[in-house]
C-alpha cells in the first residue's frame, strides 16, 4: 500500500514536458482535480440514496470534466487544464447551491478557484483584479437566485450531514493543496534566488581562470585581519609574489600555455595556505597571500617554503613542459602601519627581488 501511495504522488508530481509550461501549476492542478473526483463521486453516491438522479448525473459529468483537465496537465496543456478546472468548478458550485443552498458550505470552492487563478502565471494582474470583481457578482447572483427561484431541492437526515461533511473536507482539502503548493513554489523560487546570489557573489568576488579570490576579496579580508589586529593582537603579514619572466612564457609557448601556468600555480597555492591563511590573485602574475595567526619569521620560512616547490614543480601544456621561478615580498602588519602601507611596503620588496636577481623571497629583515 505505501508503494502504491509512493508512486501514485510520482505520477502526480511528474514534470511537464514544455520548459514554457509551469510545473507547480500542473501539479497543483492535478491535485486539486483528484480531490475533486473523490469529492463528487462520494457525493453522488450519497444523493443516489434519495434517487436524486439530476443531481447524480451533474456530478458524474463533472468528473468527466476533471479526468479531463487531469489529462491536460500530462499533454503539456496546463493553462487548459486549469480553465476547465476553473470553469467546472464554477458550474457544480453554483448548480448545487441553486438546487440545495448555501448551509451545505458550497460558497468556499469559489474562494478556492480565485486562489488558483492568482496561483496560475498566464494572467496579468491587472485581469486577475477583474475576475475577483466578477466572482464577487458571482456570488451575488447565486445568493439571489436561490431567494427567487421557486424550486429547491431537500435531502434530510444522514444524506444531509454527509454532503455537508463531504463539502467541509473538500473545501479544507483544496485551500490546503494550494497552501502546500504556494509553500513549495516559494521554497523553490527562494532556493534559485539564493544560488543565483551565491553565483553572483563568487563571480564578483573570484578570478574567473584560477577560481583564486580576486583583489576586490582579499582587500575584504585584509581589513578584516586588520580589525581582529586591532581587537585581539592577531599577528598577520602578507606576501606579494611575482612569476618571473612570465612575458617570455606567453611569447615563446602561447598565452594558452600561460594560461596553464597560472592554474597550476594557483593549485599549488592553495593548497599551501589552507593551514597558514588565504591567496588571491592580485593581478595578471601577481598573488598576494596572507600568512595568519603566525609571527613573522614563521611567515618568512613558509614563504620560503613555497618558493622552493615552485621552483622544483614541472609545468606541462600539450607537449611542453617548464620550470618557472617567482620572485616575492613579504612585510608584517603592526601598529604604526596602515594597510595600504602595509600593501606599499610588500610590494616594493617585491621590486627589490625583482632588481637584486629574482628567484627570491626578500623580507624587512633581508
Amino acid at each position: 500500500m505505501k508503494k502504491l501511495f509512493q508512486k501514485l504522488i510520482a505520477v502526480l508530481q511528474m514534470d511537464v514536458g514544455k520548459e514554457s509550461e509551469s510545473n507547480n501549476e500542473a501539479i497543483l492542478i492535478r491535485l486539486l482535480c483528484s480531490l475533486g473526483i473523490i469529492h463528487y463521486l462520494l457525493t453522488a453516491v450519497a444523493l443516489a440514496f434519495n434517487q436524486y438522479i439530476v443531481l447524480c448525473l451533474v456530478l458524474i459529468f463533472s468528473i468527466g470534466i476533471y479526468v479531463g483537465a487531469l489529462i491536460c496537465t500530462y499533454e503539456n496543456k496546463t493553462s487548459l487544464a486549469s480553465t476547465l478546472y476553473i470553469l467546472q468548478t464554477l458550474f457544480v458550485t453554483a448548480a448545487l447551491s441553486l438546487s440545495i443552498g448555501w448551509k451545505y458550505f458550497f460558497a468556499p470552492m469559489s474562494i478556492v478557484v480565485l486562489m488558483v487563478l492568482y496561483f496560475s502565471l498566464n494572467m496579468s494582474l491587472k485581469k486577475k483584479g477583474w475576475f475577483s470583481v466578477g466572482m464577487t457578482i458571482y456570488l451575488f447572483l447565486i445568493s439571489v437566485g436561490y431567494f427567487y427561484l421557486p424550486k429547491h431541492t431537500e435531502i434530510f437526515n444522514n444524506v444531509a450531514l454527509m454532503v455537508l461533511f463531504l463539502n467541509i473536507s473538500l473545501s479544507i482539502s483544496s485551500i490546503s493543496v494550494i497552501g502546500y503548493c504556494f509553500c513549495r513554489k516559494f521554497s523553490q523560487t527562494e532556493e534559485k534566488i539564493l544560488q543565483y546570489n551565491k553565483k553572483l557573489e563568487q563571480m564578483v568576488l573570484t578570478d574567473p581562470l584560477t577560481s583564486l579570490w580576486n583583489r576586490r576579496a582579499m582587500n575584504e579580508h585584509l581589513n578584516h585581519l586588520v580589525t581582529q589586529y586591532n581587537k585581539y593582537q592577531r599577528d598577520f603579514s602578507i606576501a606579494i609574489m611575482d612569476i618571473d619572466f612570465f612575458k617570455h612564457v606567453n611569447d615563446e609557448y602561447g598565452h594558452s600555455m600561460g594560461d596553464s601556468v597560472l592554474k597550476n600555480l594557483s593549485v599549488i597555492l592553495d593548497n599551501h595556505m589552507k593551514d597558514f591563511g588565504h591567496v588571491c590573485r592580485w593581478g595578471g602574475e601577481e598573488f598576494l597571500l596572507s600568512y595568519e595567526n603566525m609571527d613573522y619569521e614563521t611567515a618568512c620560512r613558509h614563504m620560503e617554503e613555497l618558493r622552493r616547490k615552485i621552483e622544483e614543480q614541472d609545468y606541462t601544456y600539450k607537449k611542453s613542459t617548464i620550470h618557472i621561478t617567482i620572485t616575492g615580498g613579504i612585510a608584517e602588519f603592526t601598529s604604526r602601519t596602515t594597510l595600504d602601507a602595509l600593501i606599499t611596503r610588500a610590494d616594493e620588496l617585491l621590486y627589490q627581488g625583482k632588481t637584486t636577481g629574482r628567484n627570491k623571497i626578500v623580507s624587512s629583515q633581508y
